[in-house]
């Protein structure tokens, strides 16, 4: 009896020191008009170069056995995120002008250019006057 390419390299990997495997994870998926059943296997290997990720497809007309590399696996992931990412472009953009503001304020106070005593002129409630950034800890350069 031959070995395929599937067979030697998980038996080669199965353990060795300084590889972690997951538990294999069977899902069974049917087409509802249809009816047939397609089972898949899969079981993913962390090795010194990266992820195998091994899928075992069984169904009415046979199995398929595949080894995904790291590469492959990374892009599902990826277009996995893209996909559900309910980011737009203008949410991104105001996130990163957010980002910048709270940057330039924090640099400000960090050179000692904050006016504490603004916010007392912008008729905030005593509990609100003073500097937040003092509040949290953060302490200017003298």
């Amino acid at each position: 009896m031959t070995t395929d390419k599937f067979d030697r390299i998980y038996g080669a990997l199965e353990g060795l020191p300084g590889h972690r495997m997951t538990r294999p994870s069977t899902v069974m998926d049917s087409l509802p008009i249809v009816g047939n059943v397609t089972t898949y296997v899969v079981q993913s290997v962390r090795h010194e170069e990266g992820v195998l990720t091994f899928l075992q497809i069984v169904d009415d007309d046979g199995r398929a056995r595949l080894i995904l590399p790291d590469k492959v696996s990374a892009a599902i992931a990826g277009q996995r995120e893209r996909l559900f990412d309910r980011s737009t472009p203008d949410s991104r953009a105001r996130k990163a002008r957010q980002r910048a503001l709270a940057q330039k304020r924090s640099d400000d106070h960090r050179k000692g250019k904050h006016d504490p005593g603004a916010r007392r002129a912008a008729g905030l409630p005593e509990r609100m006057r003073g500097c937040p950034l003092c509040a949290a800890g953060i302490r200017g350069v003298a």
